[in-house]
């Protein structure tokens, strides 16, 4: 929607134009004017790169933007319950003009990434779509596939060659192949982990990764956003991992009254320890970062 002082003002150039007389009325030229000139500055800030963490209760829902191409990376989920696509993602992505996307990630195959982002990509067309490694065909993963009809599906982890979308780069960081491997019970460590570099500036996707994995990714430098690994739970983000990482900002992707308690306190103290500022989507609403290649500025929609 445009800013309250442009419709302010168009409200005013209307009332001020159907009173008026004579030359006047030609006053109401300006109303389509401001229009047009929100559509032109809509348009420029498209070229912007953003990362929006949005809310959908418990679970991971993230539409990255640069330079007029996007992506998502899962999409929430709640089984047998609310349609987080339809609720939370889809308007989202209506209110951005977003149709189409370069890149659809499902992280792993479980119901809160998943089931919105079958949802989804049921509405919005895809051109590529990013599996973990070593996930076996199961019924969250043939949803996925199904609603991305057209797009070319790979199962990806260390080793996938980057991908440029927009003014960034993608970089899978994980699983590794032991991860992926078949004996590996873990659908969590098995979550693809991306690391998206625009410039200065890095972001850290996690997925649900925990102890094993994260010791497994491999991290040279610090990471300014990091979505915190499984929703902040206690098997994740452990003392090694949070030192490698030293990120700038960490969100939690949980809800506001979380029935698994997430974050858990002691994670939310090692973040705090390490300096991050934290967000939280059940409390802050979608967090949305405007990257410029050198510094991010966050924008929590309920702050």
């Amino acid at each position: 929607p445009p800013p309250p002082a442009m419709a302010a003002a168009f409200i005013g150039v209307v009332l001020a134009a159907s009173l008026a007389r004579g030359k006047a009325r030609w006053l109401a030229l300006g109303a389509p004017g401001l229009i047009v000139v929100h559509a032109l500055t809509l348009g420029a800030a498209t070229t912007r790169t953003e990362v929006t963490f949005l809310a959908v209760g418990h679970g991971d829902a993230i539409v990255i933007s640069s330079a007029g191409r996007h992506a998502l990376i899962d999409g929430g989920g709640v089984p047998g319950g609310l349609d987080t696509g339809q609720r939370y993602v889809l308007p989202f992505l209506r209110a951005r003009g977003i149709r189409a996307f370069e890149l659809a990630v499902l992280s792993h195959a479980h119901p809160d990434h998943a089931l919105g982002l079958a949802s989804t990509l049921l509405e919005v067309p895809t051109k590529r779509l990013w599996l973990p490694r070593g996930t076996k065909s199961l019924g969250l993963v043939d949803d996925v596939e199904d609603a991305a009809q057209g797009a070319l599906v790979e199962r990806v982890g260390v080793g996938t060659p980057p991908l440029r979308l927009g003014d960034v780069t993608i970089e899978v960081l994980g699983p590794t192949d032991a991860m992926a491997a078949e004996d590996n019970e873990s659908e969590n460590d098995r979550s693809v982990v991306l690391r998206v570099r625009h410039g200065a500036v890095s972001f850290l996707f996690t997925g649900d990764i925990e102890a094993a994995a994260e010791a497994a990714v491999r991290l040279e430098e610090p990471v300014t956003v990091l979505k915190a690994p499984h929703h902040g739970s206690r098997t994740s983000s452990t003392p090694g991992f949070v030192s490698a990482a030293r990120p700038g900002f960490v969100v939690y992707s949980a809800a506001r009254k979380s029935r698994h308690g997430f974050p858990h306190p002691e994670v939310v103290e090692r973040y705090e320890a390490a300096g991050a500022r934290a967000f939280r989507t059940g409390h802050d609403g979608a967090i949305t970062f405007e990257s410029d290649g050198r510094r991010v500025l966050p924008r929590p929609f309920l702050r």
